[in-house]
């Protein structure tokens, strides 16, 4: 009798964990399906931007970074200011303009101004610690001497600015390089065809 309470016991639990195993399995494809319809879409969308696009995205990633960074550095000194702080979180937002069509030209335009403003405003904010850092002379390495701090963010800035003016001169869309590209070309026929017509 117990040996068959035992065996009913153990069947209860093997079931019981297989219905979990496979709840579990089911779950899986069900992420992996969608991950895989994601990634795919994903990949159709990265197809049809250009260089443009892509030189934004480290401009992002440094502007994301440049905030807390300059945190670390300057909150709760005489160097503190919020406005110097959440400049660059406007320039992520003006990424925003990248993604549609018509405005996509104007997203490098608007992260340059942006990029400019916000090193220009926490130039003016830190630049006095410059004179502390350096009262006794200038010695060595002068970015190590003016910090960690100061140094990343006015070098982010200033690659931000740098990647953004590159960015201007490329084509935000892959159709958009197609299309110039063509117009180009045809160019010189054009030019051909209307000193035939006229002779």
């Amino acid at each position: 009798m117990e040996s068959e309470n035992e065996k009913n016991f153990g069947a209860k639990l093997k079931g019981f964990f297989g219905s979990v195993w496979a709840g579990i399995k089911k779950a899986a494809l069900f992420v992996w399906k969608y991950l895989k319809i994601a990634g795919i879409a994903t990949f159709k969308y990265l197809k049809t931007r250009w260089v443009g696009f892509f030189l934004l995205w480290p401009v992002v990633i440094l502007s994301f970074i440049v905030p807390f960074v300059y945190k670390s550095g300057f909150f709760y000194t005489e160097y503190e200011s919020m406005t110097a702080f959440a400049l660059p979180f406007f320039i992520i937002l003006s990424f925003a303009l990248a993604f549609e069509k018509h405005t996509a030209r104007y997203a490098p335009v608007a992260m340059f101004a942006l990029s400019l403003v916000s090193l220009l405003v926490f130039i003016q904010t830190a630049y006095m610690h410059l004179s502390t850092v350096f009262f006794g002379g200038i010695s060595g390495n002068v970015l190590e001497q003016a910090g960690f701090q100061f140094s990343f963010c006015t070098i982010a800035l200033v690659a931000d600015m740098l990647l953004c003016a590159v960015a201007m001169f490329f084509a935000q869309f892959a159709n958009e390089r197609s299309t110039k590209a063509e117009s180009f070309d045809s160019a010189p026929e054009t030019v051909l065809e209307v000193k035939d017509e006229k002779a």
